[in-house]
């Protein structure tokens, strides 16, 4: 029984706490400030670089197990698909680095920033511009 009355206590703390904080504004930061440009791509890139080798480790081992119990189709068929979604990470790795790369170089530049969705015009004073 203590621990119903417990359990429900902490649970109209939550609410409570919940309730209060969505009227007022406040919103999860970075406790270290705003985050360099391309710093999330980074970690997507490592992130889907790590999986992609993951995948083909456990592709491998998977195939090896089916092989060794006489299951030559299977093994294929597993070794073949794991290595095509391998493959499939590894290239948006790939990507996500070159995107990454992009946005560090047009940070460099000052064209655009990383909440930006709209390009300088060219008469703005911009770096191409001819003022």
């Amino acid at each position: 029984m203590a621990r119903q009355l417990h359990g429900a206590a902490t649970s109209a703390d939550a609410q409570r706490t919940l309730r209060g904080m969505s009227g007022s504004g406040h919103r999860l930061q970075n406790p270290s400030g705003p985050s360099e440009p391309g710093r999330d791509l980074g970690i997507a890139t490592r992130a889907a670089t790590g999986l992609a080798y993951a995948v083909a480790l456990a592709g491998a081992a998977g195939a090896t197990l089916a092989l060794r119990d006489g299951e030559i189709v299977a093994a294929l068929v597993l070794l073949v698909v794991t290595l095509a979604v391998a493959a499939l990470l590894a290239a948006v790795s790939t990507l996500l680095r070159s995107l990454e790369r992009i946005e560090a170089r047009l940070a460099h530049l000052g064209i655009g920033s990383a909440g930006s969705t709209t390009a300088p015009h060219p008469g703005d004073g911009g770096p191409s511009s001819h003022a």
